[in-house]
């Protein structure tokens, strides 16, 4: 499990974010006791080169090393003590604090070289050189984990030790003044010496990288696993609660239609009155059924369309007269505003995707109140426009309203509930109908979905198929 808390709603920065904190957080596990090991391996240098090199000299380099050991353990404890893992900036803060640290160490150590190259009996030589192996191989625990670092390390260590190789070999090859020429263990020292730090640092740069990017991958594998099981249980819970739903939405026209088919049994002179009833709670089930269907049509990702010529001002005009007596029954007044236009759509698909925006409108819109239709043309496309005056949606559920089976609460709607399917299809219907959806809220003001669609005139008409919708 990761030790950084993942959000709900996940993205590509997130995702980055999360994987960034925890090669952080390794890097600093790894490094907790790694100081130690440095501060020792810095008194083995002293130790062989005592009595070959000035004590002054070995005392400074020893103080230095020592010094930049504290300041880059402050410099870490500072980081973690205010837990400035959690964003992109303040892990990049933390790794720019710590370049510096980890330049002034890497050259501390390739001064060294200048220390027991060519300057110490063999013996003591390959102990230093074995000591700087150490030391060279060290990073590919914590700071490989850290890239940026890792080259910064490599480049200057080596950097450094390769220049000091050099200025040993001249300075030897001077104080040799024609004297005979360097031969035997003396020839490997100068020469083959020189070319061992290159090769080391090919070698462990290119495995650094290796154990960076393969650390790497892993936490991302299970970012990712992670996030498919929390999606996997909120998808199962979120269906359990359609189905919760859906069967307490069908229950109640269906109780409804066996009262009122026993009352008419009991009571056919009462026929006048219970038809009403019986053809609402009919509709409702039709209404639960059509959203099922729709939605499943969607999700099998074949969908076939009929394109064919769209008047908007009839079409709007039979949206208005099939919404306007409920509108009338909620006393909510239908405004409409639209264009002598036609467009290239399938008219079934397009009329009810309009048609679920304007009921949520209207279900959602207390008494006394306005809705809005207004079509209008937007440079070389066609909006549609349908605005309310209701209880608006919170800003933290706005991310939400398009999800299959969401519904929003809000304490002052008292109205019938659906399912949380209307959204969703008309986000589906949109896509598939090639329209740009946009939506905004305003909690205790209302909502405006707007639907804009490109006037194509090349848009072939007749029997046309969708795939990969739902």
């Amino acid at each position: 499990m990761f030790s950084t808390p993942l959000p709900r709603l996940r993205t590509a920065c997130d995702r980055e974010r999360v994987v960034g904190c925890e090669l952080l957080a390794q890097f600093m596990r790894e490094s907790r006791y790694r100081h130690l090991a440095i501060a020792g391996m810095k008194a083995g240098i002293v130790i062989f080169c005592f009595g070959y090199v000035n004590a002054s000299w070995l005392l400074v380099w020893f103080a230095a090393g020592i010094g930049t050991i504290a300041y880059r353990l402050s410099v870490e404890k500072h980081y973690v003590r205010l837990n400035a893992f959690s964003s992109m900036q303040e892990q990049e803060e933390f790794i720019r604090a710590l370049k510096p640290v980890y330049a002034l160490h890497a050259a501390i150590w390739g001064v060294s070289t200048l220390f027991y190259f060519d300057g110490l009996p063999t013996s003591n030589q390959y102990a230093c050189g074995l000591i700087m192996a150490c030391i060279s191989a060290l990073p590919l625990r914590s700071a490989a984990l850290v890239p940026e670092l890792l080259r910064l390390f490599m480049n200057i260590l080596f950097s450094v030790t390769a220049a000091c190789v050099v200025v040993a070999t001249m300075t030897s090859l001077i104080n040799a003044n024609g004297t005979a020429p360097v031969t035997g263990p003396a020839w490997i020292s100068h020469y083959l010496f020189a070319i061992v730090p290159v090769f080391q640092w090919w070698l462990l740069r290119s495995v650094g990288l290796r154990v960076y990017a393969n650390q790497r991958r892993q936490y991302e594998v299970q970012y990712d696993l992670e996030s498919k099981e929390e999606q996997a249980r909120a998808l199962a819970e979120s269906k359990t609660r359609f189905i919760a739903a859906a069967a307490h939405d069908l229950r109640q026209p269906v109780m409804a239609l066996s009262i009122y088919a026993d009352q008419l049994l009991e009571r056919p002179t009462e026929h006048v009155m219970l038809a009403p009833r019986i053809a609402k709670a009919s509709n409702a089930v039709v209404h639960l059924f059509d959203s099922l269907f729709d939605l499943a049509n969607l999700d099998s990702g074949k969908v076939h369309l009929r394109i064919e010529p769209v008047s908007v001002r009839e079409l709007l005009a039979e949206l208005v007269h099939q919404f306007e007596s409920v509108a009338n029954a909620k006393a909510i007044c239908l405004k409409v505003h639209h264009v002598d236009t036609v467009i290239s759509t399938d008219a079934v698909r397009f009329r009810r995707m309009l048609a679920n925006v304007i009921s949520n409108a209207i279900k959602y819109s207390a008494p006394q109140t306005t809705v809005r239709i207004m079509a209008t043309h937007v440079e070389d496309a066609l909006r549609i426009e349908v605005a309310d005056q209701g209880f608006g949606i919170p800003q933290a559920e706005q991310a939400r309203v398009f999800e299959e089976f969401y519904r929003v609460s809000h304490p002052n709607h008292t109205g019938e509930d659906g399912v949380g399917l209307g959204l969703s299809i008309v986000s589906r219907l949109a896509k598939l109908l090639q329209c740009e959806i946009e939506f905004k809220s305003v909690e205790g003001k209302g909502t405006r979905v707007s639907f804009s669609m490109q006037y194509r005139e090349e848009r072939h008409q007749g029997p046309q198929t969708s795939f990969g919708v739902g």
